[in-house]
């Protein structure tokens, strides 16, 4: 049995859909002006449940956001979704209804990018603009790394006006996880009684929970908890184990080639990226040390020399001193000169910009 291990470590059992639907029903029929229920794209059945209250209720529905109305198309016509689509309103229409008659399902609980109420939320979105009694419900729980996100859309709807946002921390009834509680966990190990464990979706410490809730039950479950690439072996003999890890992970592939990308080219990439490139051409005497021609500079993503003539000209300076060093020095290793021209234009764009561009020195020894 490979189970969801999220709540785990969450006492008891999950609340319910049917809760959801009881508060969700008070809420929209106490409201006064227009509701914006913003969820997960892909919770059909919640979907479904506001549609059917806002139709008791006499409100219009409006669903507004790409995937969403994707979803609720691509349900319709599985037959998971059988509510009445004449109440159903196109966003494009909704300034024919009484805001005390509309309810608005949307994307962006989450307050992804561009997402429908974020859109809105910063007056970019076509149709719809916030209004002084406008109430906002987020029925979703907040991800983990999100809340910034969430906090910037909230504080961006009440700057534009809504008169209400209230997210599940404020009210634990309007939404319920799909995640099951350990309680329920319990359950289900007691109904099928599987012979091994593995548990998937979670922390690591969430993982190691839902192991110890198998063990705790003592009917002979084996419990086998395994990070990212470890191998697990099932023999004939019952026995079972985690074997060594092997590599995995993300693989960038060319858009035109064959071959992925290693981790080396994409670091050199990001680097190029936000860096830029110096390339510093040198004619030097291989005995003397001496500078056969004025040395030419090529900046790309950084600076131009025709943009910035006094910065190259204190560039070179740079450089010659750097050169006028090594020649006192006396030791002439074109490996050494190399790597201590490299440092050297590093060192200057340093700073001059805070920044370490990719540097590329390339030096045409003379024969003297």
């Amino acid at each position: 049995l490979l189970s969801d291990s999220t709540n785990a470590e969450e006492a008891g059992n999950s609340s319910s859909e049917r809760e959801v639907n009881l508060e969700m029903t008070e809420i929209i029929a106490n409201a006064e002006g227009r509701v914006f229920i913003s969820l997960f794209a892909s919770n059909i059945h919640r979907i479904g449940q506001l549609i059917d209250i806002s139709t008791k209720l006499g409100r219009k529905v409006v669903l507004d956001g790409r995937s969403l109305l994707a979803n609720v198309e691509s349900a319709t016509r599985c037959g998971l979704l059988k509510n009445n689509r004449a109440n159903l309103a196109p966003v494009e229409a909704i300034e024919q209804f009484p805001d005390n008659k509309l309810t608005v399902i949307s994307t962006g609980s989450q307050g992804e990018y561009r997402s429908a109420i974020v859109r809105m939320a910063f007056g970019e979105h076509r149709y719809l603009k916030v209004k002084e009694n406008d109430l906002f419900l987020l029925s979703s729980r907040v991800i983990p790394g999100n809340g910034k996100s969430v906090n910037r859309l909230v504080n961006q709807l009440l700057r534009a006006g809504a008169k209400e946002v209230i997210l599940q921390k404020m009210n634990p009834r309007i939404h319920a996880s799909g995640h099951a509680f350990a309680g329920e966990l319990t359950t289900l190990l007691k109904a099928v009684k599987p012979s091994y464990l593995i548990p998937i979706h979670g922390e690591l410490r969430q993982r190691k929970r839902h192991a110890c809730l198998a063990k705790e039950l003592e009917i002979g479950i084996c419990p086998l908890v395994a990070e990212n690439g470890v191998p697990i072996v099932f023999e004939s003999s019952g026995n079972a184990y985690n074997e060594e890890p092997v590599t995995v992970g993300h693989m960038p592939v060319e858009v035109r080639g064959q071959t992925d990308i290693s981790s080396t080219i994409l670091r050199e990439r990001k680097q190029l990226a936000f860096n830029g490139a110096m390339v510093c051409i040198l004619k030097l005497g291989k005995k003397t040390l001496k500078n056969y021609s004025q040395p030419e500079f090529i900046g790309k993503g950084i600076v131009s020399p025709f943009d910035n003539p006094e910065l190259f000209e204190s560039l070179e300076e740079y450089v010659d001193q750097e050169l006028k060093t090594i020649r006192q020095s006396g030791i002439f290793d074109p490996l050494l000169v190399h790597e201590k021209v490299y440092q050297a234009i590093r060192r200057f764009f340093r700073k001059r910009f805070g920044r370490k561009p990719v540097t590329i020195p390339v030096i045409d020894w003379i024969e003297e």
